[in-house]
């Protein structure tokens, strides 16, 4: 298998641990008749001395290999927003950001004052180390700054979907102790209503003007930042949480993925390795920051390389087609609805996107024949996939555009492992750990692999095993060139437009309904939105509750995205297993017979 852990290095590792295992004997297959013989002989030699002892113990085989990547280091001493602002220094003069909607700039001098402003007007409020702040809003031009001052002042950033109800959020700024919350004023009064739910947050600050009971978030902005705490205290970047991102994981309801500023510093790292610098980028900031993905990929790798970013609010078709033909955008980093959008929709002919040369597609599984029909619409757009998730911070895989000898594309495929990972791909019944070609779960392993999920050590140790393993739940292969294929998910998680969308918290909320007995919810393929949640549903003994009322009475509970736009089917019971589980399998199969 290319790319395999080298095996004269094995042969350094075998003398020190790896013998241990009982992938020993399998990696021989690897190496020259030769050697293999006598690594045979060494293995066998020692196995009989390690039987004889009372440590001695197999453990599973194992047969991982390492991104092809050349492997990097970086720096360990540093925050992550200092990290970030420190290449932004390079740049002071440049506008790092400009408001789509009004043209007002910020320069890259002023992100770094306003950062030290933020930061030091929340240490005057009491906010210092290990303190959680919460932003929930749609993107503005602050945000990022908003963001950096957060983590600079040694506190801990977390993020709300603002289409969040307010019982939503409660559970979110609970979970994580949260003590400062910003919001916007249209989202106030949600804002307001969770924060006294949670009985944890302190001070409310609007974006917008002052409301009564809240402060302004200006006001931070215009502090003279000498309370900046960020040069009072060493950063541990291993063990020092910069975020808690809010994931459902593979499965059940939303945990607090816990990123350090390691995670982050090396993931950044890691991506731009394989990214080409282009003198005089202009990206668009359209998917949402509340997302990791649009915390890492657009705003820290734009900002890391000097570049300028158009922030709009939320997506909406024609100002995003105006946006990019207005100010002359060249690259942008998407998800499949958007893509698919610009490939289908004849809307899109009427605007001049000469400009774009370069789109990054990821976040949610993208069709092959998506694929092939935007290259076919746009033959001088560079289009690439990534694959990702919040819990390793995010980016796992790419395809590189830096690395002549890598670049390479595939179709169909997310690229490849970013450097300083390793893989295996393992089958999801039996464990046992699957070569070039075959298809199974993906477990990684590396420095941007999350520190566990926030008060959760149950689903932590679930999650990543001893060996600092992740169980990513996505199915797929890598293939003889070491690059990665995605086909399916063992995650019961629903992804809409990119959205997580968590069934086992649609199921509970669905328990609570008059006219519903059980309920199951599971995924039904949509091309504009990926996924939509569907839900089959026992009514209660008397009930004649309709489709629906069903879906009226959800939709007034949650977020849009997790509405059931699939549908909702009625049946006798919801097939269960002995333990009480419930069998999505069963519930897809009857999804598919219906169809």
């Amino acid at each position: 298998w290319p790319y395999l852990v080298d095996p004269f290095e094995f042969k350094s590792r075998v003398f020190k641990s790896l013998l241990k295992r009982s992938a020993a004997l399998a990696y021989c297959k690897f190496l020259s008749p030769g050697d293999a013989q006598i690594m045979s002989a060494a293995v066998q030699r020692i196995f009989a001395g390690l039987r004889s002892s009372s440590t001695y113990r197999l453990s599973r085989s194992l047969a991982s290999f390492r991104s092809p990547l050349p492997e990097i280091n970086f720096p360990k001493d540093l925050s992550y927003p200092e990290y970030i602002l420190s290449k932004c220094d390079r740049y002071p003069d440049r506008r790092a950001i400009v408001c789509a909607n009004t043209g007002r700039g910020i320069s890259y001098r002023d992100l770094r004052a306003g950062t030290a402003s933020v930061a030091s007007g929340l240490a005057r409020l009491g906010f210092g180390r290990g303190d959680v702040m919460c932003l929930y809003s749609h993107n503005f031009p602050e945000y990022p700054t908003a963001m950096y001052g957060i983590m600079s002042a040694g506190g801990i950033l977390t993020t709300a979907n603002p289409d969040y109800t307010a019982a939503e959020l409660a559970n979110q700024l609970k979970d994580c102790k949260c003590k400062f919350l910003l919001t916007t004023k249209d989202k106030l009064a949600v804002a307001a209503e969770a924060a006294k739910a949670s009985g944890c947050v302190k001070e409310i600050f609007l974006v917008d003007d002052k409301e009564p009971g809240t402060r302004c978030f200006k006001d931070l902005l215009d502090d003279d930042g000498k309370s900046n705490p960020s040069g009072s205290f060493k950063v541990d970047q291993d063990n020092d949480i910069a975020a808690i991102l809010y994931s459902s994981g593979t499965t059940g309801l939303p945990k607090g993925v816990m990123l350090s500023h390691r995670n982050l510093v090396g993931n950044v790292e890691q991506s731009l390795t394989c990214v080409e610098y282009c003198e005089g980028e202009k990206l668009i900031g359209v998917l949402p920051f509340y997302h990791v993905y649009g915390q890492v990929p657009v705003l820290a790798f734009t900002f890391c390389y000097g570049y300028e970013i158009a922030i709009m609010t939320r997506f909406d078709p024609v100002k995003y087609l105006e946006t990019l033909q207005n100010y002359k955008l060249t690259a942008i980093h998407i998800v499949p609805p958007i893509l698919l959008f610009m490939a289908a929709h004849p809307m899109v002919e009427k605007y001049d996107l000469s400009a774009l040369n370069k789109i990054c597609c990821a976040a949610a599984p993208l069709r092959v024949e998506t694929e092939d029909a935007f290259r076919k619409k746009f033959p001088n757009i560079d289009l690439t996939q990534g694959w990702g998730m919040t819990e390793i911070s995010p980016v796992g895989s790419v395809t590189p555009l830096r690395q002549s000898q890598w670049r390479r594309q595939k179709r169909g495929s997310v690229g490849l492992l970013v450097p300083n990972m390793e893989i295996r791909v393992v089958d999801p019944d039996t464990g046992k750990d699957l070569g070039p070609g075959e298809t199974g779960q993906f477990l990684v392993r590396g420095i941007n692999v999350m520190k566990g999920y926030y008060g959760n050590p149950k689903a932590t140790a679930e999650s990543i095993d001893p060996e600092g393993w992740f169980a990513t739940g996505d199915v797929g292969m890598v293939d003889q060139d070491a690059y990665l294929f995605i086909s399916d998910r063992l995650k019961e998680l629903i992804k809409v437009k990119g959205l997580q969308v968590a069934p086992a918290e649609l199921e509970a909320l669905l328990l609570d309904c008059p006219d519903v007995a059980d309920a199951g919810v599971v995924a039904q393929p949509d091309e504009r939105a990926g996924e939509l949640p569907v839900a089959f549903v026992v009514r209660r003994e008397g009930s004649r509750a309709s489709e629906a009322d069903i879906q009226r009475w959800v939709a007034e509970r949650v977020a849009p995205h997790k509405r059931l736009e699939g549908g909702v089917r009625f049946i006798d019971a919801v097939p269960k297993a002995a333990s009480g589980k419930i069998l999505r399998k069963n519930l897809r199969a009857m999804l598919t017979e219906q169809a």
